[in-house]
């Protein structure tokens, strides 16, 4: 028998019991038809963001179970001489894929078109007339599927083009499609933007991707198709060149296109003989030191691009990085200090240096609403030269003084930040952009140009 809870129209096309004969094969097929208002496979628990801290649960008949149950089961029960033999496997799916070859997956029930955004949060500066939006469509149509994408926003606001066409030839093709959005009486606060695909008489506003590795069985992660957006009152310096030395992997790059920075990505080649020169600001990516041996090798000339006027900015870094690869002595530890606490109180250690104040005035005001954490990888000690700018701790740690470390270095500037930047971005955390944004315009602070 085939079961299915959101199957109703399950058919045998022959029977489904007989006798066998020594050797003889007994086979049955079933005709399933999925009803259209069926339910997606999808957890049984959610949480409607990151700001709570725990999931709801959606179905209680699962609670405990690890997932939701496929929707389709097979189950066979076999009597012989009065044994009854039971097996049971969930309706799987065939995939051919290079180099495993036939690859046999549980069967989901999902949506004809998958909708979702190429980032799910951002800021957009209050003195910008205009900002991008990219939305992915993906295909699960048996066949050519042609509809239209729009965007749902806040009244007022217009997008470019206002709705289109897309166009996909077969299962499992994507399109992206792009829109520029024009808001309207911009302030500081979240706005929401929804992408809306319509297919054959029906909407779709979720997306979903597929979780696991091989030798688990895969599942299906679900998300809105919202982008959300904080008006911010943020300055950068303009016609910025930055170099990024990617480490192992973070949202950063892409984020900072919210504030006009296009990032140029730094090769072996570039850290061994290309012109660092032409960059005002090398950003160095989470835990590069521990996973590119280019930059541990090259890092002299990361050092002497400062001695000659450059910014880098080193972002959080595991134990690898403790062996003083900045201009002057520091001491991380082999298990450095974090602070998880998100709302812990911020101390400003030097109120009045430049990096706190342009272009932006940064003030405790920028430390709210970060989400998760505040910092990872904390400096224990460190040079004089280098100027602890902030102090934060969880209830009962000593005082973290070591996250935001700020050096002059011949002409340059060297800073070392523990600060989650790389969680904060992606997430749209207005004062974290605008933190940032003085980070990376060091160069052209006035006060670090004189000399």
């Amino acid at each position: 028998e085939l079961e299915g809870a959101d199957s109703s129209a399950i058919h045998a096309t022959g029977k489904v019991d007989g006798l066998l004969d020594g050797g003889g094969i007994f086979d049955v097929n079933f005709e399933v038809h999925i009803p259209e208002m069926a339910s997606y496979t999808k957890p049984y628990f959610n949480r409607p963001g990151l700001e709570q801290p725990y999931y709801d649960v959606r179905n209680p008949q699962y609670r405990e179970m690890p997932l939701a149950p496929y929707p389709l089961e097979a189950r066979v029960v076999a009597t012989y001489n009065d044994v009854q033999i039971q097996l049971a496997e969930v309706v799987q799916t065939v995939e051919r894929e290079a180099g495993p070859g036939t690859v046999f997956h549980p069967m989901p029930i999902g949506p004809a078109i998958s909708v979702s955004m190429l980032q799910s949060a951002g800021i957009i500066p209050l003195d910008k007339t205009s900002f991008p939006v990219s939305v992915r469509i993906h295909s699960n149509v048996k066949g050519p599927a042609q509809g239209t994408i729009r965007l749902d926003m806040p009244s007022g606001w217009k997008s470019e083009p206002a709705a289109t066409s897309f166009s996909l030839a077969q299962e499992g093709q994507e399109q992206i499609v792009a829109f520029e959005v024009f808001p309207d009486h911009l302030t500081e606060q979240v706005y929401y933007l929804t992408a809306v695909a319509s297919y054959d008489k029906h909407e779709y506003k979720q997306g979903y991707v597929q979780i696991g590795y091989p030798g688990l069985r895969p599942y299906y992660l679900y998300s809105d198709a919202v982008y959300q957006v904080s008006g911010t009152g943020v300055k950068v310096s303009p016609d910025l060149q930055v170099a990024y030395i990617a480490g192992s992997g973070d949202d950063v790059p892409v984020s900072l296109e919210n504030l006009g920075i296009h990032v140029h990505f730094l090769a072996q080649e570039d850290l061994a003989n290309g012109d660092l020169a032409k960059f005002n600001v090398i950003l160095v990516g989470i835990r590069a030191y521990a996973v590119r041996a280019d930059l541990r090798t090259y890092n002299n000339r990361l050092l002497d691009y400062v001695k000659n006027g450059g910014v880098v900015v080193v972002q959080y870094q595991t134990p690898e990085f403790d062996h003083n690869f900045g201009p002057y002595p520091y001491k991380m530890t082999s298990d450095p200090e974090e602070v998880t606490d998100e709302v812990s109180t911020m101390n400003f250690l030097e109120p009045s240096v430049p990096a706190l104040n342009w272009p932006n005035q940064i003030t405790a005001k920028d430390f709210e609403g970060w989400i998760e954490e505040r910092g990872s990888k904390f400096m224990q000690s460190w040079d004089p030269q280098y100027h602890a700018l902030l102090e934060t701790h969880d209830p009962g740690q000593d005082p973290q003084k070591g996250g935001l470390l700020v050096a002059r270095y011949g002409s340059g500037v060297y800073v070392y930040t523990a600060y989650a930047f790389y969680r904060q971005l992606p997430l749209g955390v207005p004062g974290a952009y605008r933190l940032f944004a003085n980070l990376v315009s060091l160069s052209q602070n006035p006060a670090y140009l004189k000399k």
